[in-house]
């Protein structure tokens, strides 16, 4: 189990290492920009991190002991903290939000279900 715990953090480490800080002005005018919501919302909501949050969450269900009522404490916090990163990977309008929490559920769910059905 701790080998997926190192797993996990050393993933994170290495994404979060090669991102860029944002300046203060992208920030200020970033308050404004969480609330606007694309028409065109599947083409700007899905992208690489879509695949991401599938596959973290996905290494995330090898965990035993991670219920689903945690899984959904993580996921949600997660995104509320991303509102308040100063990095260019954490501007998101909602739809790419809620696609992540979906992408999210179904890494942790196919793989508990893989593994239930498995081994």
């Amino acid at each position: 189990m701790a080998k997926y715990i190192i797993f996990y953090l050393i993933f994170n480490v290495l994404i979060c290492n090669n991102l860029k800080s944002v300046s203060r002005d992208e920030v200020k005018n970033r308050k404004y920009q969480i609330f606007n919501v694309s028409l065109n919302f599947i083409k700007s909501s899905v992208n690489y991190y879509s695949l991401m949050h599938f596959l973290e969450y996905g290494v995330l269900a090898l965990l035993k002991f991670i219920k689903i009522s945690y899984f959904w404490i993580i996921s949600i916090s997660w995104e509320i903290l991303e509102l308040f990163f100063p990095y260019n990977w954490a501007k998101e309008n909602w739809p790419n939000k809620i696609f992540d929490l979906g992408f999210n559920y179904l890494g942790f769910s196919l793989t508990r279900r893989f593994i239930k059905n498995n081994f």
